[in-house]
């Protein structure tokens, strides 16, 4: 359980500099939401991008852009800092896709909350070995896409609660494919 004001979200295998933390805490105590440490702002670079995952990365963030009115230059990039409490006022409950900086950044798009960039190169990982399976990570992510555009209301808090039946006029029941293994969702508007 964090304990703390600001929670930074980075990588430990060297792909996050770590002495871009104190600007990002200072951003946050600025009033900034979320601050991201965007490794394709201005003269930031990341020695960790093949062909691939940039294009992911670019087609992506430009999709958030042009579909929720944001002016992103890094939407899936991990460093970033926010208010201990910005997971729950989001909502963000997801725990088996790999989409969780991708739907901080559509959420607080939405939401219509104060976002920041700061530029932060991001060095080769570790071992150069990553995780990230991109065939998989991009279905997810287009997966994402379509549930905040067509399921999810826009700028609302959202109050999901796990239920079987239409318990009143302004809640919706939604049922999301078994493909991703949720139980029904109604949501209260």
């Amino acid at each position: 359980v964090a304990t703390g004001y600001v929670i930074i979200h980075f990588i430990p295998d060297n792909n996050s500099i770590h002495e871009f933390i104190p600007a990002l805490i200072q951003k946050v105590k600025e009033g900034y939401d979320m601050v991201i440490v965007s490794i394709y702002l201005y003269w930031a670079k990341s020695y960790d991008d093949d062909i691939v995952t940039g294009f992911g990365n670019w087609l992506f963030t430009k999709t958030v852009n042009v579909l929720f009115g944001v002016k992103y230059t890094d939407t899936l990039v991990m460093f970033r800092g926010f208010e201990k409490n910005l997971v729950e006022k989001l909502n963000i409950r997801e725990k088996r896709l790999p989409v969780f900086e991708y739907m901080l950044s559509i959420r607080c798009a939405k939401m219509g909350l104060k976002v920041s960039e700061i530029p932060g190169d991001e060095p080769p990982r570790l071992g150069r070995h990553r995780k990230m399976r991109p065939f998989y990570n991009r279905l997810s992510l287009f997966w994402i896409i379509f549930r905040e555009l067509f399921v999810f209301p826009k700028k609302k808090s959202w109050s999901v609660h796990e239920c079987g039946e239409l318990i009143s006029e302004n809640i919706i029941i939604k049922k999301l494919p078994k493909l991703f293994n949720y139980k029904t969702l109604c949501f209260v508007e």
